[in-house]
């Protein structure tokens, strides 16, 4: 199965209006938020998420590789270039002067956590400083 962003990534990735082309995957919340399902509507034989009747609360689970896409893969930050770097321990920039990570722009990854969860924190962490927009 494709690992995907947990609920609480994703509801707060919809929040501060991220919008990308995702899989089929979304978290289905009840009015009461007291039951979170992942559905793949792949399965149910829809293509996106409008073709559905869900009165409820919904958000888009988003892959790695969507998330990867819609980050700068580069941006200039304070006179340096801040280039994207990943691994199994997290996702950040690095300036273009040195291989040591931006300390502010690095998302270590948790214990447990999937890359894709750390991607989504990066990218609600680079829309809290102001470096991203939707």
């Amino acid at each position: 199965m494709t690992k995907t962003t947990n609920y609480e990534i994703s509801k707060k990735l919809a929040e501060i209006g991220f919008r990308a082309e995702c899989s089929y995957f979304y978290f289905h919340s009840d009015n009461n938020c007291k039951e979170k399902t992942l559905y793949n509507l792949e399965e149910f034989g829809f293509d996106k998420i409008d073709d559905c009747d869900i009165e409820d609360k919904y958000y888009p689970s988003y892959d790695l590789e969507t998330l990867l896409d819609a980050l700068p893969h580069n941006f200039m930050l304070e006179k340096e270039i801040k280039f994207l770097k990943m691994n199994q321990s997290g996702i950040g920039y690095e300036t273009g002067s040195s291989p040591i990570y931006d300390y502010q722009l690095l998302c270590h990854r948790m214990k447990e956590e999937s890359l894709a969860d750390t991607a989504g924190r990066l990218i609600i962490k680079l829309h809290e400083k102001n470096l991203i927009k939707f």
